[in-house]
C-alpha cells in the first residue's frame, strides 16, 4: 500500500486555502485529507512512497479544483509531478486541449510535461503531469515565478541564469508549438471586429472597468488624477476607453495590428513552470497547466502574460507608494525605449555590473522581449513585431479586474502597464491624416483657457462641452477640474463644490488640481466673510482652504498649492487680530514669514514645465515677498509679472484680487506696505512698451 505524508508547506497552505471552512468546522481539514489519501492511494497505487510538496493555487481559488506538487517513488526512483484534480468538464477540457496541440509522437519531451488521463477511460477523476525527470536530485524545485523574484530582489539564483532558462522553455515551445502559425491580417477580415476575436473575456473585463460604483473606475480616476499636471501623462492613454473605442471604431481593422496566431499554450506564467535549482542557477524548465492551450491562440500572449504577472508581484520590493503611478509609467517608459533601440539596432544590452533590483528587473523583462521578438519577427515581420507586442500587453492587462486576489497595487500596475503600453501602439499625438481615437485630454485641451474669457455665451458653451465630455470620460479627474473651474467663473460655487465632493466620495481620488479646486471654494466662501462682523467668522473657511491647499501640496510639492496655503494662514492671522487673540496672531505671522522665506530657498518648487511658468512663478515670488513684508521685492516682482501678462486683462484680475485681499489683512494688522504696493491700482496697470516709449 502506498505511503502517503504532506510535507509541512503543504499543511500550511492547505490551512490557509481552507481557512473559512475551518472556521465552521475545526475538523474540515483531517476529513479532507482523509478522502485525497484515499484518491492518491486508488491513483497511484503502483507507487511505494508519495510526498504532497506544495498546493499549487494559480491565479485564483478554484472551488473544486485542485493542483498539487508530488515526489512519487516507485521501486526506489523517485519522480517529480503534477496532479489535478477537478470537476470532469473542466478537466476534459484541459485534456482535449492537449490533445488537440500535441505534436504526433511526443513523449518523455525535455520542456512540456507529458499529460496523462485517470482512468484512462470512462469518466474522468484526474490529470497528472508526469516525465520531469530533469528535476530528479536538483537541490529544489520550484516555480519560475518564485526564481525570478529572487533574482530580481536578492540577486540569487544569477539573474542570467534566469534568461538561459527561458531561452530553453521558448525554444522548445517555438519548435513544438508556435511554428504552426499564420499570420492573422485585419485587412483581411470580412466580418466587423469582435471582442472574442482578441480576448475571450473582454466585454467582461470593459463592463467592470466601467462600472461607476466599481473599484475598476475607482482605480482608472485615481491614475488620472496622478498624472494630471505631470509630464508622464502623454505616455498613458486610458486602456478601457481605448478598447472600447476599438470594438466601436468604423476603421478598426485599420488600427488593428496584424498578429500571429496558431498553437500556443495560452495561460503561460511564472506559477506553471517548474524549475530546477543547482547551486547559485535555475535549470530545465517543466511547463504544465494545458486548460488554455488551443491551435488559434495569440502567440504574444504566452510572452505578454509572462511580463505583466510577474512585473506585478516584484513591485513591493522596489517601488514605494510616493508617486508610485509616475513611477511605474516612468518604468515603462524607459523599458520600451530600450526595447525599440534594441529592435532597431539588434544590440540587446548587457546586465550592468553590480547591477541594482530595478536593472536585474529591466534587463530580466527586455531578455523575455528579445525572445518575443525571436519568435514573432520571423517571415519579415521584424519591424511589426514590436506594436503587435504592445497591443497584446494592452489588451491583457485590462484582465486584472477581473483577479479579487489581486493586491490594490499590483492591479494598479497591470492597468497602468495596459495605459501605457495603448499610448505606444496608439500615440496620443498622431500626425496629419492617422486614425486616431479621442482622449479625454482632448476635451480638456478644447476647453482649457476658456475659463479667462468674461463672454457668458463663451463660459456656457466650455460648460456644455466640459459636461458632454464627461460623459464620454467618466474617469477623468482633469475634465472634473476644469468643469469646476468653469463653473465657479460664473459664479456656481455650490454646483462646482458639489462636483468636486461627489468626485472624492465617489471615486475616492482627488488630483492636486481638485484638492485647489476646493481650497479656492473655500478661499472665496471666506473672503465674502472677512468683510463681516466679526471677521473670525471667516476662520473655519480658512482652516479648510487652508488644509485642501496643504494637501495639494503633499502631492504635488508646486508653489501653487503651497503659496495658497501660506496666504490663508496669513489671513486667519489677521482674522485673529483683536484683542486676547494678539498672540496667536503674531506666531501665525512669524510661521508665514519663515516658511515664505523658505519656500524661495526651496530650488526644485521653481520648475518652468509649461509655457506661462514664467509669468506665475514671478507672480508667486511677489506673493511670497509680500508674506514677508519685503515690499520692493515684491512690487518689482508683480510689476514684471503684470508686464509678462501682455495686457491680459483677465489674468492681471487674478493677481489684483488675491494682492488686494493680503494687502487689506496687513492694514487690519496694523501693518503699513510701502513702495510701489502702497498703489496696488497704478502697480496693477499694464502699459504696453509703446506707451512707456512715449512717456
Amino acid at each position: 500500500m502506498v505511503n502517503i505524508a504532506f510535507s509541512g508547506k503543504a499543511d500550511r497552505e492547505l490551512t490557509q486555502r481552507f481557512a473559512r471552512e475551518l472556521a465552521g468546522d475545526s475538523g474540515y481539514l483531517d476529513t479532507f485529507q482523509q478522502n485525497l489519501r484515499q484518491q492518491l492511494t486508488h491513483l497511484f497505487a503502483d507507487a511505494n512512497m508519495l510526498i504532497v510538496q506544495e498546493i499549487f493555487e494559480g491565479f485564483r481559488r478554484r472551488d473544486g479544483e485542485l493542483v498539487l506538487h508530488l515526489e512519487v517513488t516507485r521501486q526506489g526512483a523517485i519522480t517529480p509531478g503534477v496532479l489535478k484534480l477537478g470537476p470532469e468538464a473542466t478537466l476534459k477540457q484541459e485534456w482535449d486541449a492537449w490533445q488537440s496541440c500535441k505534436p504526433a509522437g511526443l513523449k518523455h519531451d525535455i520542456v512540456l510535461m507529458d499529460l496523462q488521463r485517470h482512468p484512462a477511460e470512462g469518466e474522468l477523476t484526474a490529470l497528472v503531469y508526469s516525465d520531469a525527470e530533469q528535476l530528479i536530485g536538483v537541490d529544489e524545485t520550484l516555480p519560475l515565478e518564485t526564481a525570478m523574484l529572487k533574482a530580481v530582489c536578492y540577486g540569487e539564483p544569477h539573474v542570467t541564469s534566469i534568461s538561459t532558462l527561458m531561452f530553453q522553455l521558448y525554444m522548445r515551445l517555438g519548435t513544438l508549438l508556435y511554428r504552426h502559425s499564420y499570420e492573422d491580417d485585419p485587412q483581411e477580415w470580412k466580418e466587423p471586429l469582435a471582442a472574442d476575436q482578441l480576448d475571450r473575456h473582454l466585454l467582461q473585463n470593459l463592463k467592470r472597468w466601467e462600472d461607476p460604483t466599481g473599484d475598476g473606475m475607482k482605480l482608472r480616476c485615481g491614475v488620472t488624477a496622478d498624472l494630471d499636471h505631470t509630464s508622464w501623462n502623454i505616455h498613458f492613454r486610458d486602456p478601457a476607453y481605448f478598447m472600447r473605442s476599438l470594438l466601436c471604431h468604423h476603421s478598426a481593422s485599420q488600427i488593428v495590428p496584424a498578429m500571429l496566431r496558431g498553437r500556443a499554450h495560452g495561460d503561460l506564467h511564472g506559477r506553471n513552470v517548474l524549475v530546477g535549482k543547482v547551486g547559485h542557477r535555475v535549470l530545465w524548465p517543466a511547463v504544465y497547466d494545458y486548460g488554455d492551450m488551443g491551435v488559434n491562440n495569440l502567440i504574444a500572449w504566452d510572452f505578454v502574460k509572462l511580463e505583466t504577472e510577474f512585473k506585478i508581484r516584484v513591485i513591493p520590493e522596489i517601488f514605494g507608494e510616493k508617486d508610485f503611478t509616475q513611477a511605474v509609467v516612468e518604468f515603462e517608459y524607459q523599458l520600451h525605449e530600450a526595447t525599440r533601440k534594441a529592435r532597431d539596432t539588434g544590440n540587446w544590452p548587457t546586465l550592468p555590473d553590480n547591477a541594482s533590483q530595478i536593472e536585474r528587473l529591466q534587463w530580466l523583462l527586455l531578455q523575455l522581449r528579445m525572445y518575443a521578438g525571436n519568435h514573432l519577427s520571423y517571415r519579415g515581420r521584424s519591424h511589426l513585431w514590436l506594436k503587435e507586442y504592445n497591443f497584446v500587453l494592452a489588451l491583457y492587462g485590462l484582465n486584472s479586474v477581473r483577479f479579487s486576489n489581486l493586491e490594490p497595487s499590483q492591479r494598479k500596475w497591470a492597468f497602468v502597464s495596459s495605459g501605457c503600453a495603448a499610448a505606444r501602439f496608439l500615440p496620443l499625438r498622431v500626425g496629419v491624416g492617422q486614425i486616431s481615437i479621442p482622449t479625454y485630454r482632448d476635451v480638456v485641451a478644447q476647453a482649457h483657457g476658456w475659463w479667462k474669457s468674461k463672454s457668458t455665451q463663451v463660459l456656457e458653451h466650455s460648460e456644455s462641452v466640459l459636461k458632454k465630455g464627461l460623459e464620454e470620460h467618466p474617469y477623468a479627474i482633469p475634465l472634473i477640474d476644469e468643469l469646476a473651474l468653469v463653473l465657479e467663473k460664473q459664479g456656481k460655487d455650490q454646483e462646482a463644490h458639489e462636483l468636486l465632493l461627489m468626485a472624492k466620495s465617489n471615486f475616492e481620488a482627488a488630483s492636486e488640481e481638485t484638492l485647489c479646486r476646493f481650497g479656492k471654494l473655500h478661499k472665496n466662501r471666506a473672503v465674502k466673510l472677512i468683510g463681516t462682523k466679526p471677521s473670525t467668522a471667516a476662520i473655519p473657511e480658512l482652516e479648510k482652504a487652508e488644509n485642501y491647499y496643504r494637501m495639494a501640496y503633499e502631492k504635488s510639492h508646486g508653489h501653487y498649492p503651497r503659496i495658497n496655503q501660506l496666504a490663508m494662514k496669513f489671513l486667519r492671522a489677521a482674522c485673529l487680530k483683536q484683542p486676547g487673540k494678539d498672540s496667536e496672531s503674531a506666531n501665525l505671522l512669524k510661521q508665514v514669514q519663515q516658511d515664505a522665506e523658505h519656500m524661495m530657498k526651496t530650488v526644485e518648487m521653481w520648475q518652468y514645465n509649461h509655457e506661462n511658468d514664467l509669468l506665475w512663478i514671478t507672480a508667486t515670488h511677489g506673493e511670497a515677498y509680500l508674506l514677508q513684508q519685503q515690499w520692493e521685492a515684491s512690487g518689482a516682482a508683480y510689476q514684471k509679472a503684470v508686464e509678462l501678462t501682455g495686457g491680459h486683462s483677465n489674468i492681471i484680475k487674478v493677481m489684483y484680487d488675491q494682492a488686494i485681499t493680503l494687502l487689506n489683512a496687513c492694514y487690519e494688522m496694523k501693518i503699513t506696505p510701502t513702495g510701489l504696493l502702497s498703489q496696488p491700482d497704478q502697480l496693477f496697470k499694464y502699459t504696453s512698451p509703446e506707451e512707456k516709449k512715449s512717456i
